[in-house]
C-alpha cells in the first residue's frame, strides 16, 4: 500500500513536472513567436509605409510635373494672345486706313507756293519724287500717286508683324480664337491686295475692300469677345486644370 501511494506519488510529481516543463516550454513559444511576429509585422508594416512614402512622393512629382507644364503653357498663351491682339490691330487699323473707298488726301493745288514748298520738303518723298509733284499741274494727284507706295508698304510692314509671330506662337493659342485671328487677317490681306491691284492698274474691284468695311468691325468685335473671355476667365480655367491634372495622375497611379 505504501509503495502503491509513493508510486502514485511519483507519478503525480511527473505529471506535475512534465506540466511544468510543457507550461514552461509554451511560455516560451508563445512569447518568442510574438515577438517573431511582432518583429515580421513592424518590419513588414515599415515596407508598406516605405513603399506607400514612395508612391505618394512619385504622385507629388508626376502632379507637380503636369502642372508645371501646364502652367508653362498657360503662361506662353497668355503672352501670346495679347501680343497677337495688339498686331492685329495695328495692321487692321491701317489696312482699312488704306482700302477705305473715301480717302481724305490735303489739297496742294491749293496751297500757297510756300506751303507746298514745306509740306513736300517734310514729306517723306525723295528729292526725285518731290520735283515731280512741283512740277505736276495736277499737284494733288501727282502728290497721292507718290506717297501711296510708302503707304501699301507701311501697311504691308504692320500685316508681316503680324504674321510672323502668328506664325511663331499660335501654336500656343486655341483653335477657336486662332481661326477667328486668321479668318481676319485673311480678308485684310485680301482687301489690301485687291486695293494695291486697284492703284497699280487702275481697276475698279471692290468685293474684298466691301466685306472689309462691312464685316471687319464685326470680326473685331468678335474676336476681342473671344479674347478677354479667354484672360479674364484664365484664373478658373487654370483652377480647373489643375484639379483635371490632379485627378488624371491619381487614376493612373
Amino acid at each position: 500500500m505504501d509503495m502503491l501511494s509513493t508510486l502514485f506519488a511519483l507519478v503525480g510529481y511527473v505529471v506535475v513536472g512534465v506540466g511544468a516543463v510543457g507550461a514552461f516550454v509554451w511560455w516560451l513559444f508563445r512569447t518568442f513567436s510574438e515577438k517573431w511576429l511582432n518583429a515580421k509585422f513592424e518590419e513588414r508594416l515599415a515596407a508598406y509605409k516605405h513603399e506607400q512614402q514612395k508612391e505618394l512622393e512619385h504622385l507629388k512629382f508626376e502632379i507637380n510635373a503636369q502642372m508645371d507644364r501646364a502652367t508653362k503653357l498657360h503662361q506662353k498663351e497668355f503672352e501670346a494672345l495679347p501680343e497677337a491682339w495688339a498686331r492685329l490691330m495695328d495692321a487692321h487699323g491701317m489696312t482699312v486706313s488704306l482700302v477705305s473707298r473715301y480717302q481724305s488726301h490735303p489739297d496742294l493745288n491749293r496751297m500757297r507756293p510756300d506751303q507746298l514748298e514745306d509740306f513736300i520738303v517734310h514729306s517723306k518723298l525723295a528729292e526725285w519724287q518731290r520735283q515731280l509733284v512741283r512740277d505736276a499741274d495736277d499737284k494733288t494727284n501727282a502728290y497721292r500717286n507718290q506717297i501711296e507706295p510708302f503707304k501699301i508698304a507701311r501697311t504691308r510692314k504692320a500685316s508681316r508683324k503680324f504674321y510672323l509671330y502668328f506664325r511663331k506662337n499660335g501654336i500656343f493659342i486655341r483653335e477657336p480664337i486662332k481661326q477667328k485671328f486668321e479668318a481676319l487677317d485673311q480678308l485684310m490681306l485680301s482687301a489690301m491686295s485687291e486695293h494695291e491691284m486697284n492703284f497699280q492698274h487702275k481697276t475698279r474691284e471692290f468685293k474684298s475692300i466691301d466685306r472689309l468695311a462691312s464685316d471687319g468691325e464685326k470680326m473685331v468685335k468678335a474676336l476681342e469677345g473671344e479674347v478677354q473671355k479667354r484672360l479674364w476667365d484664365s484664373t478658373r480655367q487654370e483652377t480647373d486644370s489643375s484639379s483635371a491634372v490632379s485627378d488624371n495622375v491619381i487614376s493612373n497611379v
